[in-house]
């Protein structure tokens, strides 16, 4: 009798793992972009890269960071200000609250929430510096991009950093640059967006089985997230995050099943009229929405 109820015990003990495990991985995973989704630029940066891009197609250089080091190398002139730049590049951001709030939701309905970006990972550590912990505490895995570098520019930058006349601060954050290493939850991903290499390798890290929603303001991206569907039977759905339509984009998450009208009303109201303005547009929009449908019922 003893056996057989240890018996029964273990069948037991295995159904509700395997029930718990699937009702885990029947939802699918979130990857989200970082910069103009998950947090936003100041004004002041903003206008600084309207005029002035930030990204080139130089190739030389990995990531941003070293790219503006080597300015500092170029021009000695500048080098004491470069680190400053850096600094004010990666800290000179808010979070966006909506899209926040969005992703704190999903956490707390058991979506696994995965962040993948082109920012290279010390512009990231520096952001997370200014933004605090709400962002680390939610996303359980960070993919940051860091293609490799051309070993003889390292070398020139290092050359530079080793004169006695470089700045001390530039020396510092070149070190810092050359030496920063991936963790558990921050990961280097030797591609970056659009590049279809760059998506395989974050599918890879987070499991090839499992549902992917990927949620990015550039079209491009989207898209070659969305040509990954033809090669799986496993979902591949990309979704814009667009400012200036985020009517569409609160219909493309109710579509894929993340949020319903009925339960979530005030979430996606918060989404769809962000800010001072989006409160008065909703007051306005749910004033004559009652309005209208007083004089419905009245006729």
């Amino acid at each position: 009798m003893k056996k057989i109820f240890n018996l029964f015990l273990i069948i037991s003990i295995f159904c509700n793992t395997t029930l718990t495990i699937t009702s885990v991985t029947k939802k699918p995973i979130i990857i989200s972009d970082y910069d103009d989704v998950w947090n936003k630029k100041t004004f002041f940066l903003n206008l600084f890269t309207t005029f002035q891009p930030l990204e080139t197609k130089d190739h030389t250089f990995g990531n941003l960071t070293l790219k503006i080091l080597d300015y500092g190398r170029r021009y000695p002139i500048l080098a004491s200000y470069i680190p400053w730049l850096i600094e004010y590049i990666g800290k000179a951001r808010y979070i966006n609250q909506p899209i926040h709030d969005l992703y704190k939701y999903l956490k707390k309905e058991n979506y696994f929430i995965i962040m993948a970006t082109n920012k290279d990972h010390l512009l990231y550590d520096l952001s997370i510096e200014k933004l605090g912990n709400e962002i680390p505490n939610i996303v359980d895995k960070v993919f940051v991009a860091e293609p490799q570098s051309d070993e003889a520019a390292i070398a020139q930058l290092q050359a530079f950093a080793d004169k006695p006349t470089t700045p001390e601060n530039y020396k510092n954050m070149l070190n810092r640059a050359l030496n920063i290493q991936e963790t558990n939850k921050i990961i280097d991903v030797p591609y970056k967006k659009p590049a279809q290499e760059y998506y395989n390798y974050v599918i890879k890290n987070v499991g090839e089985d499992n549902d992917m929603i990927f949620i990015d303001d550039n079209q491009e991206n989207v898209a070659a997230f969305n040509a990954l569907q033809k090669d799986t039977n496993h979902l591949r759905l990309g979704i814009v995050y667009d400012e200036r339509n985020l009517y569409q984009f609160v219909e493309d998450i109710k579509n894929a099943g993340l949020v319903s009208e009925a339960k979530d009303k005030k979430l996606l109201d918060e989404i769809r009229y962000p800010g001072i303005t989006g409160a008065i547009k909703l007051t306005f929009a749910s004033w004559f929405g009652q309005k209208n449908i007083q004089a419905q019922t009245a006729e």
